[in-house]
């Protein structure tokens, strides 16, 4: 059965009856823990859920948006690669896990990512416009054409991850510059 439409506060019940939910919009719902394994979302936005510890074993993620939403310890590494396409908008998304996947192009725009774990991942184009990147792992990432404009906490050092063309706010730039060995002065 194929579920579309508004799914709001006390329709967690819906994720038990359907494995796919095509142009739904979910708000309020507090799936913290739940077994979504093998379920489909397409044309999805989840506002204001709580997905924290979530488990996403074979979850099909297909342009899918994520707004104020609380993804504390999710482990998005074992979603089914094809057609991946996430955005996560002003979300919680602490410790989070996002390892070897191909994200291209995906939005983490305003998104707390403390403790997140992009290592191995294709971020290219992604934009992390004004996210929270402290602690947050990126080696082996390629950050290609990156946005980190206006992103707080972001650390790398030489050779962690590849940066053509990466945007990075000065404080990245002069860590990953200070990583190198080179001695910054004003004088």
């Amino acid at each position: 059965m194929i579920i579309s439409g508004e799914i709001g506060v006390g329709g967690e019940g819906e994720f038990q009856h359907s494995d796919q939910f095509e142009d739904c919009r979910f708000s309020g719902l507090s799936l913290s823990t739940a077994m979504l394994e093998g379920k489909r979302f397409a044309d999805c936005t989840f506002s204001g859920c709580d997905l924290s510890n979530a488990v996403l074993a074979d979850v099909a993620l297909q342009q899918v948006t994520f707004k104020s939403c609380r993804l504390t310890g999710t482990d998005f590494t074992a979603v089914r690669p094809l057609l991946l396409q996430v955005q996560l908008l002003n979300c919680q998304a602490h410790f989070a896990l996002f390892g070897g996947l191909d994200l291209k192009g995906s939005h983490f725009e305003g998104t707390d990512l403390t403790g997140a774990d992009f290592s191995g991942a294709v971020l290219k184009g992604a934009d992390f416009t004004k996210a929270i990147l402290f602690e947050s792992g990126f080696e082996g990432a390629d950050l290609s054409k990156a946005d980190f404009t206006g992103s707080q906490g972001l650390q790398l050092r030489m050779g962690e991850a590849r940066l053509d063309k990466a945007k990075l706010p000065v404080g990245a730039a002069l860590s990953l510059v200070r990583s190198m060995g080179v001695l910054i002065s004003e004088a």
